[in-house]
């Protein structure tokens, strides 16, 4: 449906509600369109809201305070562009380019966080073992290791992003 403007021109505006498959074809957004694309859209759903039942559980509300949270909710958010640039009405290519780098992102900074962590436990554990032991790192040693680190964390990272390209 086109908006008119005070004079009764068609100002090429339209309103959709867009539905999303992988939900059981329930109706997630309304979407503002014209003839650029999509000019904005309104999610129907708290991007927190993992089963889209209208509300947000207890365990949802806690699994975003969790460190993976804000990036699975920034993920959702990069799925229901994606899921509006390629309804059958919108086609809007560079909506659907955009969601996928904010689902690629929230996924390479997920995937770093967690490499990270268990990572750290295992370094956590060794450190916790010299401590033990009594030994004390030279600050050279320190050096190596987070040099170490570093560049294995940029190797993978890197690996996941080529990947996903």
């Amino acid at each position: 449906m086109a908006d008119d403007d005070d004079n009764g021109n068609s100002t090429g505006d339209q309103w959709l509600v867009v539905a999303d498959s992988l939900a059981g074809g329930k109706k997630v957004a309304l979407v503002a369109q014209n003839e650029d694309g999509v000019v904005a859209f309104l999610p129907f759903y708290d991007p927190r809201d993992a089963n889209y039942d209208g509300t947000v559980s207890l365990a949802e509300k806690l699994a975003a305070f969790h460190w993976l949270g804000k990036f699975a909710t920034q993920a959702s958010m990069g799925h229901l562009m994606r899921v509006i640039a390629n309804d059958d009405r919108v086609n809007d290519v560079a909506l659907d380019m955009r969601g996928f780098k904010t689902v690629v992102d929230a996924a390479s900074v997920a995937i770093h966080e967690a490499i990270t962590e268990m990572y750290l436990d295992k370094i956590g554990e060794a450190a916790g073992e010299l401590a033990t032991l009594r030994l004390e790192l030279h600050w050279a040693a320190e050096w190596f290791i987070k040099t170490g680190v570093e560049k294995t964390f940029n190797k993978m990272l890197h690996k996941v992003v080529d990947s996903m390209n």
